[in-house]
């Protein structure tokens, strides 16, 4: 993929998010006390787009993009479905291409799924950070047999701090996963649980560590390590 080719995707996708922020054919699907679903059915693809909106409390924003970002260490210890992630090329300072692996689900009958995406990094003004994500193919990662290949259509994921020591964060989920055989009453449960589980497992590992270790790497488009700042 040529660096026009990557630029137009990363441009078409953060397009398509703008359009989706802004749609008001959002319907709330699920609400707990600190988190919130929303669906809405995509007339393209013919299936359906979530976005969530929670809270993290007792944290920051840095504390959060640590543990998110494929380019930190904490991932894979606290996210309970991610079976691995890993950087597959680097485009430019603030655009990677990752691979993310999640795990079997329902005793095995939704066997791994992997998607190769085109993540494009953002840090802004009033202190969030976004990333906005799409499907792309790479040399370096080929099919393996025994994981199934689903396709992430323009997706988002926002950080943003709120007034009372916590985090806000934001998100805006469309994939195909091909479940061809799966039950659509169970698709339509699948996603959200997953959602509620991937926010309750972020919150516990928050609890579970306040503060961070002295970091000495950085993470593209969000986080930089000065030279001096590095242990």
């Amino acid at each position: 993929m040529s660096k026009g080719e990557w630029e137009i995707a990363v441009k078409s996708a953060e397009g398509r998010i703008e359009s989706l922020i802004r749609s008001d054919g959002w319907e709330m699907y699920k609400k707990s006390k600190d988190c919130t679903i929303y669906r809405t059915q995509c007339d393209i693809t013919d299936n359906t787009i979530f976005r969530f909106e929670a809270t993290v409390p007792n944290c920051t924003v840095d504390e959060v993009c640590w543990r998110i970002h494929p380019c930190g260490t904490l991932r894979q210890i606290w996210d309970s479905q991610l079976q691995s992630i890993e950087v597959i090329d680097e485009f430019s300072e603030d655009t990677l291409v990752i691979r993310h692996v999640t795990k079997a689900r329902l005793l095995g009958i939704i066997s791994e799924r992997d998607t190769i995406d085109l993540c494009k990094f953002a840090s802004r003004e009033d202190g969030s950070r976004r990333v906005v994500m799409t499907s792309i193919v790479h040399p370096n990662a080929p099919r393996v047999p025994s994981i199934v290949r689903a396709h992430t259509h323009p997706s988002m994921f926002t950080i943003k701090p709120t007034y009372d020591n916590g985090v806000e964060v934001e998100a805006i989920l469309h994939a195909e996963m091909h479940l061809n055989n799966v039950p659509t009453q169970v698709l339509d449960t699948l996603v959200p649980r997953g959602i509620m589980k991937f926010h309750d497992d972020l919150k516990k590992s928050i609890q579970k560590s306040q503060h961070l270790p002295r970091v000495d790497r950085s993470l593209p488009g969000w986080i930089t390590v000065r030279l001096a700042d590095r242990a």
